[in-house]
């Protein structure tokens, strides 16, 4: 079965996570991606973990995930040479993904305008921390600051000072909302033959994906309320329909995740098969008592320390109340349920050997294959730039003025 994508090119001079992992979405189902890395390497080389514990920039585990079914070359931007060869590159690509800083492009005369005039239909995807304009533009971006002016922090838990989330998830967030929007893009050029000039932040990307509270502010809005109350912390929450555990609960050997709304009470009882508790939601004026809270609280954490997290889950689960363990990353790998799905899948690496690697996140019914592992730093530079009509000679000019 062909492969969804497969006759799309894609020149990806991004680096770093977010817009590597677009090109990663999109290599996955059949693209041809040609990573063009600046001479030193993408930045994602220096990032630890590295798979023997010692810095090297072909052992990084981020750049292996990231760069799996991609071929690679590098070329020094900035340089003449390293432009001329871009331009040929894009002449024959139906997409192109940076993340340069805004303006970088064009100053090396390589904007949208510049590179439509070699390729009109060509679609352009910019990733960058703040996006191309505006008077944060050419501020500097990590998953600290993007938590941090996205609106993420500050929903962390109302009763203690902000903390972010762990991992990158901003990054990976805007790399999906690229790879979608590329592909809207790349549609209407294939039906107007006009290419576009997509405009990702990284900081929207996290401003849109902060819990409810976004949402509930907008709407807030619209009905004529200019704020909202602060989310309620973790625990048993005291609402109109009684005290409902909700948050994180500890086991004998972990902790896991309850949710409960008012419809799954008659799960959770089940559940749980305490009388106390049963009693205390069928009788109305002890649901309102100041203390019920507490009580609800006790009697379901003390059901939660009795079994491991795994155990309740499971048992929960079953009756239709949504419990879940939360598992740490190597507790993931061993997850009956993810792997069962192929989730994870052994790669051959030239250099790394035999490695462990994730598979796409989306499940076509044609399937996926791994083409090629991740590139060496310059793996394809002859291959990729003989296909341009370069020859050996030209090549090691290139080389000798490092421009590759």
């Amino acid at each position: 079965m062909e492969r969804p994508l497969a006759g799309v090119r894609i020149l990806e001079l991004a680096t770093g996570i977010a817009g590597p992992y677009a090109g990663k979405l999109l290599a996955d189902y059949g693209a041809e991606v040609i990573k063009a890395e600046p001479v030193e390497g993408d930045e994602s080389r220096g990032r630890a973990p590295f798979l023997d514990s010692a810095p090297d920039g072909e052992w990084s585990a981020l750049f292996l995930h990231l760069n799996a079914n991609k071929r690679a070359v590098t070329v020094a931007a900035g340089t003449p040479g390293g432009q001329d060869l871009i331009r040929r590159l894009v002449s024959s690509a139906d997409i192109c993904l940076e993340s340069f800083a805004p303006g970088a492009l064009a100053g090396w005369g390589l904007g949208f305008e510049a590179l439509r005039e070699i390729n009109p239909s060509l679609v352009l995807t910019s990733v960058t921390p703040f996006g191309q304009d505006g008077p944060y533009a050419g501020y500097r971006g990590s998953e600290l600051v993007y938590a941090a002016l996205g609106g993420m922090n500050a929903t962390r838990g109302a009763d203690r000072r902000p903390v972010a989330p762990g991992g990158n998830l901003s990054q990976y967030h805007a790399g999906c909302l690229a790879a979608a929007a590329t592909m809207g893009a790349l549609l209407a050029a294939e039906e107007n033959g006009e290419g576009e000039h997509v405009d990702i932040s990284i900081m929207a990307a996290e401003a849109a994906s902060a819990d409810s509270t976004m949402v509930f502010l907008t709407a807030h809005a619209y009905n004529g309320r200019t704020s909202s109350p602060p989310p309620a912390s973790a625990g048993p929450q005291v609402t109109g329909l009684g005290p409902l555990p909700n948050g994180a609960f500890a086991c004998a050997d972990g902790t896991v995740t309850v949710s409960t709304v008012h419809q799954w009470v008659p799960r959770m009882l089940k559940v749980v098969d305490d009388p106390v508790l049963a009693e205390i939601f069928s009788d109305p004026a002890r649901l309102a008592e100041p203390g019920t809270a507490a009580v609800v609280d006790d009697i379901v954490a003390r059901w939660f320390r009795g079994r491991t997290k795994r155990e309740a889950m499971l048992q929960a689960q079953a009756l239709g109340w949504p419990v879940t363990a939360i598992q740490a990353p190597a507790e993931l790998l061993d997850d009956p349920h993810f792997s069962s799905r192929g989730a994870v899948f052994q790669a051959e690496h030239p250099e790394a050997g035999r490695i462990a690697q994730l598979g796409p996140p989306i499940r076509l019914a044609g399937g996926w294959q791994l083409r090629r592992p991740a590139p060496r730093l310059g793996e394809h530079n002859d291959e990729v730039y003989g296909e341009l009509g370069l020859g050996r000679t030209e090549l090691a000019a290139y080389r000798a003025a490092g421009v590759i």
